[in-house]
């Protein structure tokens, strides 16, 4: 939390120390502004592989194949995959109008696939002004391992008002 008013600058980045399912709250009592350049970002900060509620169906194939991770909709099936078979990728989960949840990790628990995005709470009692970014992405698995992502994680921000020509994302990882 922070007591009045926070500015990230240009090079500026703010990292999420949360790791696995817990979630970074962020409070700011005054107005909140992320400068062009600047970034809060909790990319690949969520679960790890093969961990959280939506992580992806394992197989017994003796490779990793794997499928990607669910959050807000069901991961996507592996390369080469068929939904009848163990390469669909994980349920979705959390609330999709109000999230709380961190991403969770795709594949198996081999480090060759994706970590979740991590989850940013943050509750702005006057203005957010985003010209940054603001991320909270799933990473990819490695192709070669033919590896599932994670998905992407969760950005909650109630503020008093929001400005500005930033952008933010949760994508899940390839």
């Amino acid at each position: 939390s922070v007591a009045q008013n926070l500015t990230i600058g240009p090079v500026g980045a703010l990292f999420s120390a949360a790791r696995g399912g817990r979630a970074m709250s962020l409070g700011v009592s005054g107005d909140l502004a992320v400068a062009a350049g600047g970034r809060i970002d909790l990319t690949g900060r969520g679960h790890d592989p093969g961990q959280g509620p939506g992580a992806s169906v394992s197989h017994n194939r003796g490779d990793n194949s794997t499928g990607g991770a669910g959050h807000g909709g069901p991961g996507g099936l592996a390369l080469g995959g068929d939904a009848l078979l163990d390469f669909r990728g994980g349920p979705a989960y959390d609330s999709l109008d109000n999230p709380v949840l961190p991403g969770s990790g795709g594949g198996n628990t081999s480090l060759d696939c994706g970590f979740g995005g991590g989850a940013l709470l943050a509750q702005v009692t006057g203005t957010l002004t985003l010209n940054g970014r603001i991320v909270a992405d799933g990473t990819s698995g490695r192709v070669f391992a033919q590896t599932g992502g994670g998905s992407g994680g969760t950005i909650n921000i109630r503020a008093g008002s929001i400005l500005g020509s930033g952008a933010m994302s949760a994508r899940g990882g390839d």
